[in-house]
C-alpha cells in the first residue's frame, strides 16, 4: 500500500473513530442532562415532601390542638373575630392611670371587678387590660355567663375570662344574679386552683344593690373609676379630649368635670361636630333632647320614627325586618310606631333602613344585621326620651324586656336618671301589657320586672289577675316560660311573695315539683336558698318533694346549709330530708355548713346523725375545710364528736397542715391539744412547720416548737430554717436559731 493510500485509509478510520467518539460523547453529555434533570426533580419532589410533611405535622398539631380544646371550632373563630376587633378598637385607647392600677390588680388577684356608672369606659378599659394579659400569655375568653366558665376551662392553660356588666346592663337582672350565685362554689374552686382569672365589669348602681352582698367572692377586688385613686386626671381628660376633638379641645378646658361619662361625651361629640360645642358639654342630654324635637318639627318624621323603632326593639333593631316579609306582630309594632311619630301609613320600611343608614356615627352603629345605639348611654337617653314623648305606644308595642327593665312605679333614690317613671293613668295599661306577655310565655320578664320588688306593686298586680276569669287564671297558672320553662310557681318562689305562690298553688298545684330546664331548681329548692320559711311549708304541704335536687345533684337541705338558714334546715331535717345526700363535688350539707362557719346548723346536722367524716371528691373532710377557713366553734364541736384529726385531702394536707398554713393559729393549738399528728407531711414533703416557716406565721411556729416539731424535715433540700432564712422571715430565724443553740 502506498503511503498515499495509507495516509487516506488512516484518515478515513480516524475520522469513523472520532465520529463514534464524538456519537458517544454526544450520548453521554445528553445521559448526564437527564441524570441532572432527574436530580432536580427528585431534589424538588423530596423538598416538596418535606414541606408536605411539615404541613401534616402543623396540621396534626393543630387538629390535636382542637381535640384537646373544649371549645368548639365554629365558637372559637367567633371569639378571635371579637377579639381582632378588640385589638383594632385598641389602637385608640388613652393609656390612664387607672388601666394600669387594674392591670396590676389582675395580675396579683384572681377575681377583678371594674365598676363605674355608664359612659365611663368600662368596657373598653376592662377589654385594654384583657389584651395586655394576652401578651402576658393569658389566652383571652368573653364570656357571657358562668356556666361558660365552666364549660370553657382548660386546666392545661392560663385563662382570663372576661365578663361585660355580668349581672344587668341597666338594672339587676335577677335570673343572672342567681346564676353566678348557684355557681360560685364552682367558679371559685377553678379560680384556687390557679391560673384561671375574671376580669368583669358592673354598673356602679347594679353593683352596690344590697342583693350583691351574696357574691362575696365577686367584691373581693373591685376597681371603682369614680373612685379618687382611680378616676380620669385632668392631665387624661386633656389628653381624651384633645385626641377626640383635636383644636376644640381648648374650648371645654372649664367642663371636664361636669359629668361622669366625659370619655364619652367626647367620642359622642367627634361624630357630630355641628353641634355647638359648649352646650353639649355643659348639658349633652339637653341638646341630645332639641335635635330629636327638631326631627319632628321640622318633618323628618322617618328619621324620628327610625329612633323610636330602636327604642320600641329594645336597641335590636334586625335589619331583614325592615327588608323582607316579617310576621304580623313586627309588622304592627311597626305600624303603631309610625302613627305615634306621625308617619305615613304605607311609607316603605326601606325608607327606615335608609333613614337608619343616615343616623349611623351620629346616632346609630350596626353589628352585623342588626341596628344599636352607638352607646348604651344613648339608648337609655333615647328610651327616656321616648317614654316621656310617647309612653302610651311604648307600654302597648316595646320589647318585653324593655319592660321589665325600664319602667317603674314609684321614684326612688336608687332610680338610674333615664328610668322612665310610669304615670297613675298609665299602670293599669301596664299591668295588662304584663300579662298579655305572660299569656305569650315571656313568664320571667314578668315575674323579673323590677317594680316586683315593690310589696304595694305586687298587691296590685295579684288583685288584678285574681279579676281575671277562673280559666285564664289556671292558663297562667300553668304556663311556662318560652325560654326556659320556669314556672310562675318558681318565680314567685324566688321573690318570696306569699300570697302569690298561694295563688299559683291553688290555681296548679301539679307545678309544685315541675323544675327549670336549665339547671333543674325546683321551688322548694328556691325557698330554701331564700330562706322563705312559709313559703317552704307550704310547698311542703302540698307534696313538694324534700329530696329534689337540682342539675348539680344539690339537694334544698344542701342550699339551706350552705347559706345558713337555720329554721328552713330544721324543717327539712323534720320532714327526713336525706342527710347525707352530696352535691356532685361530693359535699356533703355538713361539709358546706363547716365551709362557711355556720355552727348552729353544723350542730343541729350532728345531733341528727349526719356522716361527720364524709368527704368531698378531693378527700377534704367537714373538719379539714372547716380548719382551711379557720371557723374556731365549728373546729370545737367536730372534734368533740370524734371526727378523725388527721384525715388528709388528696393532696396529703392534714387539718394541722391547713390551718398552719392559713395563720389560724387558735385552730392548731385545738387540734394540737387533741392529738393531731404534728409532723404529718403532705405528698409533696412539706411539714407543718416548714409551710408556718414559709407564710411566716412567727406564733404557730412558736407553737410547734413548743411541742417537739421536727426542724429538720427537708422539702426539696431546704429545712424550715432554711426557708425562713430565704423569705427573710427575721423573727422566725430568730425562734430557730434560738432552739439550734440549746440543743448544741
Amino acid at each position: 500500500m502506498s503511503a498515499c493510500d495509507f495516509n487516506t485509509a488512516w484518515t478515513n478510520i480516524a475520522d469513523s473513530e472520532h465520529s463514534r467518539d464524538t456519537e458517544n460523547l454526544r450520548d453521554l453529555q445528553d445521559s448526564h442532562t437527564s441524570l441532572q434533570t432527574e436530580h432536580s426533580s427528585t431534589t424538588k419532589n423530596l423538598i416538596d415532601l418535606k414541606n408536605s410533611h411539615r404541613t401534616l405535622q402543623n396540621e396534626h398539631s393543630k387538629v390535636t390542638e382542637m381535640l384537646k380544646d373544649p371549645m368548639p371550632w365554629n365558637i372559637r373563630g367567633l371569639i378571635n373575630e371579637e377579639l381582632e376587633n378588640w385589638k383594632e378598637d385598641d389602637k385608640t385607647f388613652i393609656e390612664t392611670n387607672g388601666a394600669k392600677c387594674i392591670l396590676k390588680c389582675i395580675e396579683e388577684n384572681c377575681c377583678v371587678v371594674v365598676t363605674a356608672s355608664s359612659g365611663t369606659g368600662k368596657s373598653s378599659l376592662v377589654r385594654h387590660v384583657a389584651l395586655q394579659m394576652q401578651n402576658e400569655g393569658y389566652e383571652i375568653l368573653p364570656v357571657s355567663n358562668p356556666k361558660e366558665i365552666i364549660k370553657w376551662y382548660n386546666p392545661i392553660k392560663k385563662i382570663l375570662f372576661v365578663v361585660d356588666d355580668f349581672c344587668g346592663t341597666y338594672s339587676l337582672n335577677p335570673m343572672k344574679f342567681e346564676n353566678w350565685k348557684n355557681m360560685t362554689e364552682k367558679i371559685k374552686a377553678l379560680v384556687e386552683k390557679k391560673p384561671v382569672k375574671l376580669i368583669m365589669s358592673c354598673r356602679l348602681q347594679i353593683y352596690q344593690d344590697r342583693q350583691m352582698e351574696a357574691l362575696s367572692f365577686f367584691q373581693g377586688c373591685e376597681c371603682n373609676l369614680l373612685s379618687a385613686d382611680l378616676c380620669l386626671s385632668r392631665t387624661e381628660k386633656q389628653s381624651i379630649a384633645e385626641f377626640y376633638l383635636k383644636t376644640n379641645a381648648s374650648e371645654i378646658s372649664e367642663l371636664y368635670d361636669m359629668f361622669d361619662c366625659f370619655p364619652l361625651l367626647c367620642q359622642l361629640y367627634s361624630k357630630n361636630l355641628k353641634l355647638n360645642i359648649v352646650n353639649f358639654f355643659t348639658n349633652p342630654f339637653t341638646v341630645y333632647k332639641e335635635e330629636i324635637d327638631k326631627l319632628q318639627t321640622e318633618g323628618a318624621h322617618v328619621k324620628y320614627c327610625a329612633l323610636a323603632l330602636c327604642v320600641m326593639f329594645n336597641n335590636q333593631l334586625k335589619e331583614e325586618w325592615l327588608t323582607e316579609d316579617v310576621d304580623e306582630n313586627i309588622k304592627t309594632i311597626i305600624k303603631n310606631t309610625y302613627e305615634a311619630c306621625k308617619v305615613l301609613e304605607g311609607t316603605s320600611r326601606l325608607v327606615l333602613r335608609d333613614e337608619l343608614d343616615s343616623l349611623t356615627h351620629t346616632y346609630i352603629r350596626k353589628d352585623g344585621e342588626v341596628y344599636r345605639t352607638i352607646h348604651d348611654k344613648l339608648f337609655d337617653f333615647l328610651a327616656f326620651y321616648f317614654g316621656s314623648v310617647m309612653i302610651y305606644c311604648l307600654i302597648k308595642n316595646a320589647n318585653s324586656r324593655f319592660i321589665r327593665e325600664r319602667f317603674s312605679f314609684e321614684r326612688k333614690s336608687n332610680n338610674d336618671e333615664f328610668t322612665i317613671i310610669v304615670p297613675t293613668r298609665y299602670q293599669q295599661g301596664y299591668i295588662n301589657r304584663m300579662v298579655d306577655d305572660w299569656s305569650k310565655g315571656k313568664v320571667q320578664d314578668v315575674f323579673c320586672n323590677i317594680n316586683m320588688v315593690n310589696c304595694i306593686f305586687r298587691q296590685q298586680f295579684l288583685l288584678h289577675i285574681q279579676s281575671l276569669a277562673i280559666s285564664q287564671q289556671k292558663q297562667l297558672a300553668s304556663s311556662y316560660d318560652i325560654d326556659n320553662k320556669s314556672t310562675p310557681l318558681i318565680h314567685c318562689c324566688f321573690i318570696g311573695d306569699i300570697d302569690l305562690v298561694k295563688w299559683c298553688i291553688h290555681h296548679c298545684v301539679s307545678n309544685v315539683n315541675h323544675c327549670r330546664n336549665t339547671d333543674k331548681v325546683s321551688p322548694l329548692y328556691i325557698s330554701s336558698a331564700y330562706g322563705y320559711t312559709e313559703v317552704v311549708q307550704m310547698l311542703i304541704n302540698n307534696m313538694a318533694d324534700i329530696n329534689k335536687c337540682n342539675d348539680e345533684d344539690g339537694s334544698p337541705l344542701f342550699i339551706a346549709c350552705q347559706v345558713g338558714h337555720t329554721e328552713v334546715v330544721q324543717m327539712l331535717i323534720n320532714k327526713k330530708a336525706d342527710i347525707n345526700k352530696c352535691k356532685d363535688t361530693g359535699s356533703s350539707p355538713l361539709y358546706v355548713a363547716c365551709q362557711e362557719g355556720h355552727t348552729e346548723v353544723v350542730q343541729m346536722l350532728i345531733n341528727n346523725k349526719a356522716d361527720i367524716n364524709k368527704c368531698r371528691d378531693t378527700e377534704a373532710s367537714p373538719l379539714y375545710v372547716a380548719c382551711y377557713n379557720g371557723h374556731t366553734e365549728v373546729v370545737k364541736m367536730l372534734i368533740n364528736n370524734k371526727a378523725d384529726i388527721n384525715k388528709c385531702k388528696d393532696t396529703g394536707s392534714s387539718p394541722l397542715f391547713i390551718a398552719c398554713q392559713n395563720g389560724h393559729t387558735e385552730v392548731v393549738q385545738m387540734l394540737i391539744n387533741n392529738k393531731a399528728d404534728i409532723n404529718k407531711c403532705r405528698d409533696s414533703g412539706e411539714s407543718p412547720i416548714f409551710i408556718a416557716c414559709y407564710k411566716g406565721h412567727a406564733e404557730i411556729v412558736e407553737l410547734l416548737l413548743k411541742h417537739k416539731a421536727d426542724c429538720n424535715l427537708k422539702w426539696k433540700g431546704l429545712t424550715p430554717l432554711g426557708i425562713a432564712r430565704r423569705k427573710n422571715h427575721t423573727n422566725i430565724v430568730y425562734l430557730l436559731e434560738k432552739l439550734n443553740k440549746q440543743s448544741i
